[in-house]
């Protein structure tokens, strides 16, 4: 695709494809040029999460449909959703082709903490699902496994007395309701964020340390480090990394028995991380405020040359294309 540089330069998305960058932003028709997160789904879509700014205003979800859109710039389309309760995008899950589940958050006209929500998009039809937690909890992460049971977990860092935690939803079939049941024993209920390994165990990551749940036979492991996880990924190989974000170190390496801690001596900068993702060859990039970090699989190194040094979310699609946000 052709590079293109914005007017009034602010975060955005970029993606690296045959030696160019291309930038996108609501020009292209996202639902805002503020990005959070990348996500490429089981269908190879590719989603881009919004967050609200400090008065609650814009955020969303934006669906990158290529030149299925006809956009001026001719770098591709978007499409954007918000969801009816709150634009502040805390997390989703897509399901299937057919639709996403959106967790989000708005301020209530009296004022005071934000409150959570959930919703069903079938892309034109809205669903609100009432969440198990009707506190000021806030989705913090959503995993669908492979039987399409959805789990969710729960942050109460903005609120006292939140009904935090991890949920496993049931949907309603037949005579059948539907049901949120509460997932007992993890370290800590502040739920950080969910990975799914392929391998049948779900990762927990929570202020309280890793819990890995085999969703076999629902077996729970706790490990109390890495301590305040904030983000946990891995690939299909069982290569896990766990992350604390916005400060510098706190980057971890599951060898299969032990947490491994990566610092500066492995070629590690000494910058905070905002995210991580691992390749499906095991090769781990970080998103930080020194640029991109790579772990080869024996050292680190820094790739700095980009358009916005600050580098915010990260996500590799099915065709080996990076797509990052920054800021510049």
């Amino acid at each position: 695709g052709d590079a293109f540089n914005l007017r009034n330069p602010q975060p955005d998305v970029r993606r690296f494809a045959e030696g160019v960058w291309t930038n996108f932003s609501t020009g292209n028709g996202m639902a805002s040029g503020f990005v959070e997160e990348l996500r490429l789904d089981s269908n190879g879509r590719i989603w881009a999460r919004h967050a609200a700014d400090e008065n609650g205003q814009g955020g969303g979800l934006s669906l990158y449909v290529g030149e299925e859109t006809d956009q001026p710039s001719g770098a591709g389309g978007w499409m954007a959703i918000t969801p009816s309760l709150g634009g502040n995008v805390t997390d989703f899950a897509p399901e299937g082709t057919d639709g996403v589940w959106i967790g989000s958050s708005f301020l209530p006209e009296s004022g005071g903490v934000p409150v959570g929500g959930l919703t069903f998009v079938n892309l034109d039809t809205w669903r609100h699902f009432s969440r198990p937690a009707q506190t000021p909890a806030i989705n913090s992460s959503f995993w669908l496994d492979e039987n399409d049971t959805l789990w969710m977990g729960l942050t109460g860092g903005l609120g006292q007395g939140a009904d935090s935690g991890l949920w496993r939803y049931r949907p309603p079939q037949g005579d059948r309701s539907a049901l949120w049941t509460p997932v007992d024993g993890i370290l800590n209920d502040d739920v950080r964020d969910l990975w799914g390994d392929g391998l049948g165990n779900l990762w927990v990551a929570t202020a309280g340390g890793v819990n890995r749940i085999t969703l076999r036979n629902r077996r729970l492991v706790s490990y109390t480090q890495p301590i305040r996880p904030d983000r946990i990924a891995g690939d299909a190989s069982g290569n896990v990394w766990a992350v604390t974000l916005d400060e510098p170190g706190g980057v971890w390496q599951w060898d299969g028995s032990a947490w491994i801690s990566h610092t500066v001596n492995a070629g590690l900068s000494e910058g905070a991380f905002a995210d991580i993702h691992v390749s499906a060859d095991g090769t781990v990039y970080l998103a930080g405020d020194r640029g991109l970090e790579i772990w080869d699989g024996k050292k680190w190194k820094t790739f700095s040359a980009l358009p916005g040094r600050h580098v915010k979310q990260i996500w590799q699609d099915d065709t080996g294309d990076l797509w990052l946000t920054s800021e510049i």
